[in-house]
């Protein structure tokens, strides 16, 4: 197996050498007697992606007499689920903060970069070695045997600037990543706040806020006065009749597949009809569909009238609780007579439209971001790969 990794930065040619972990690190172990009040405690869990998180404790209620203070740039490693990958290398941040004996700390000897680390180590063989240095225990607990853990072979560079390098490449990567995970959350955390202030609440007539220019009462309406049901157009194909092409198959929830030929060549409305999704509300109950596509017998066709707004009518049944609308048993469903009587509150089409636009550019911005997201996740999967041994 070649050494040497397929991308690297101008300026690297050597290849990457072999070292054990004891060549890497020491134990750093810094004992403080037992805390007399608050305290903050740091833990990490199995899979938890090189993080920690932060119990605030009592010392009073502590089993031990001695804790450990934590430095920066070290390497803390949970000794009973290790082989679950629970480790993770601290900040400055996590400095002066407390762990137990069960998370022993240890520090880079100089000409090491400790970043670099957090995504060497979580790239290759580590977990396999990991599993080796901790023998078997009661059920998920297999402890570490520490000695065994100092022997494990790690391949690295020979230079700490292209350890430096690296590090530092996949850190401003992954600060990409959380902050276009950020803008996500927040706007999806707004659409959500908007479509319940932008929509009447239960008992009222008229939303909390409004575009300028409109001020009458919304009327209450039933949805099959709203949309006409398309639903036998919809067609079932099982996954081995599926011909593979570029027209989305949707299902309850949106796209489920891609086939080669399409039923719908217009936006039209797709409710769920059945699906534990109903109630669960992990997904989309409600959504658009446009362009060319197939639908299968899982998902409602409605065709807005012409006095309503396709997005408006939409997001009017996406923001809804349908419990009371469910009609299953041991699967959840929205059957069509059940839905034909589902209540809407509806404002003249203009206002209509403005808030179907208002929500589709909100729609657009947070697709935006996905997609963003998406592309910096996949590239630090390739880099990844490609920029380590």
């Amino acid at each position: 197996m070649s050494n040497t990794p397929q991308i690297r930065f101008a300026g690297f040619t050597d290849a990457w050498e072999q070292r054990e972990l004891s060549d890497l690190i020491e134990e750093n172990q810094k004992p403080v007697p037992k805390p007399d009040g608050e305290y903050i405690r740091l833990g990490i869990r199995s899979h938890a992606k090189g993080t920690f998180h932060e119990v605030v404790a009592e010392g009073e209620g502590l089993d031990v007499d001695t804790m450990y203070v934590v430095e920066s740039n070290n390497l803390i490693v949970n000794i009973t689920f290790a082989w679950e990958e629970a480790w993770a290398i601290t900040t400055e941040k996590d400095a002066e903060k407390l762990v137990s004996h069960r998370f022993p700390q240890y520090r880079f000897h100089h000409g090491q970069y400790p970043m670099f680390y957090q995504y060497r180590f979580r790239n290759g063989r580590m977990k396999y070695n990991l599993e080796l240095a901790s023998p078997g225990g009661a059920g998920r607990n297999r402890v570490l045997n520490k000695t065994e853990f100092m022997k494990i072979p790690v391949i690295i560079p020979t230079s700490y600037e292209e350890e430096k390098k690296i590090g530092d490449l996949f850190a401003n990567l992954d600060n990409l990543i959380t902050l276009h995970q950020r803008k996500c959350d927040a706007l999806q955390k707004f659409k959500k706040s908007m479509l319940q202030k932008m929509f009447p609440q239960n008992g009222e007539s008229v939303p909390e806020i409004r575009f300028a220019g409109f001020t009458d009462a919304w009327e209450q309406r039933k949805l099959g006065d709203c949309v006409t049901f398309l639903d036998t157009m919809r067609k079932p194909l099982k996954e081995s009749e599926r011909e593979k092409g570029i027209y989305p198959y949707y299902g309850a929830s949106g796209i489920v597949d891609y086939v080669s030929d399409y039923i719908f060549d217009e936006e039209l409305v797709l409710l769920s009809e059945d699906g534990a999704n109903i109630t669960d509300r992990n997904y989309p109950v409600c959504f658009l569909a446009s362009g060319k596509y197939w639908v299968n017998n899982h998902a409602h066709v409605l065709k807005v009238n012409a006095e309503n707004e396709n997005n408006f009518i939409c997001n009017s049944l996406e923001r809804m609780d349908f419990t009371q609308y469910n009609s299953g048993m041991a699967m959840p469903k929205l059957n069509k007579d059940v839905c034909y009587n589902i209540t809407l509150f509806c404002p003249v089409y203009e206002e209509q439209k403005q808030i179907g636009d208002f929500f589709r550019h909100l729609d657009t911005l947070i697709t935006l971001h996905q997609r963003k997201l998406e592309t910096l996740q996949k590239m630090k999967k390739s880099l990844l790969q490609k920029m380590f041994v």
